[in-house]
């Protein structure tokens, strides 16, 4: 008995200080696919550009990492800024480098209740708390308009452009509309007055030609891309000019009968709004 109680013991001190254990993602883009697909509401996933601007603890053991949001690049978020929890001894949270304050990082959380071995309720906090992600590169960093770190697999450097065309095929598309485009919030209210649209692909299957037609309030195609599974761009297409295209209505026409069957996506790009859609090419 006195031996089952030691047994006991040991785990119960033990437990909060044991290391978590979890499959390592190692890019960013299919981590936040995971995440993403994990979201069956799409409304839980934000995606920013932030700035680290303290690391600290509240509670012992519960180390807070708290950034300045400077820029929503998808999802929803209105709070100026975040507090991400870190390795507490018992999560799988916290990122791999030692962050040095000022340090800016395109980053992604998960906006539900975090999970710490070190108290929940009673942690006093100036920010919202959620938890950062750890079980893969969740991250990059910033410089200037660049950014580098593990984005897909051989890519570690891109601009910031490049990087949300990147990630239109890695679950960004995938968040709220008109909120999965890079608007600062000092130019607007994050949500507020967004417009409104509606796009349509067909035929739907297709065999030779796919047809892409948006309506929206504001804004038109700009162009279109054509994506493969791995998201390699394949080709761009430019809108169309169409007398049947009434007021508010763009369209494209992409030519599909050099492609293998399979599965594509169209990236439809407008001004401030990017749409993602999925096509099948059959033969």
């Amino acid at each position: 008995m006195r031996n089952l109680l030691l047994s006991l013991s040991f785990l119960f001190f033990a437990a909060p200080l044991a290391a978590c254990s979890c499959a390592y993602v190692d890019n960013f883009c299919a981590y936040l696919d995971g995440y993403v697909a994990w979201d069956t509401t799409n409304t839980k996933v934000v995606v920013v550009k932030a700035t680290l601007v303290e690391r600290r603890s509240p509670v012992r053991g519960f180390p807070l990492y708290d950034f300045q949001i400077d820029q929503v690049l998808g999802g929803t978020y209105t709070d100026t800024h975040v507090s991400l929890l870190g390795q507490d001894g018992a999560n799988c949270n916290g990122p791999r480098d030692r962050l040095a304050i000022g340090t800016q990082l395109v980053l992604f959380f998960h906006k539900s209740d975090y999970w710490s071995a070190h108290g929940h309720e009673d942690v006093p906090n100036r920010y919202p708390i959620y938890d950062f992600p750890g079980c893969g590169e969740a991250y990059l960093f910033v410089t200037g308009n660049q950014v580098s770190g593990k984005i897909t697999p051989g890519v570690t450097s891109m601009s910031l452009d490049e990087l949300f065309d990147e990630l239109t095929d890695c679950g960004l598309s995938e968040l709220p509309p008109g909120i999965a485009g890079p608007v600062d919030q000092g130019e607007r209210e994050f949500g507020a007055d967004l417009p409104q649209y509606e796009a349509t692909v067909f035929p739907n299957p297709a065999v030779s030609t796919v047809f892409v037609e948006l309506t929206t309030t504001e804004g038109k195609i700009e162009k279109v891309d054509l994506h493969d599974l791995t998201g390699r761009r394949i080709h761009t297409v430019l809108p169309t000019e169409h007398p049947n295209l009434t007021s508010g209505r763009s369209g494209a026409v992409i030519d599909v009968r050099g492609l293998a069957p399979g599965v594509y996506f169209l990236v439809v790009n407008t001004d401030g709004l990017r749409v993602k859609k999925k096509i099948v090419v059959q033969r």
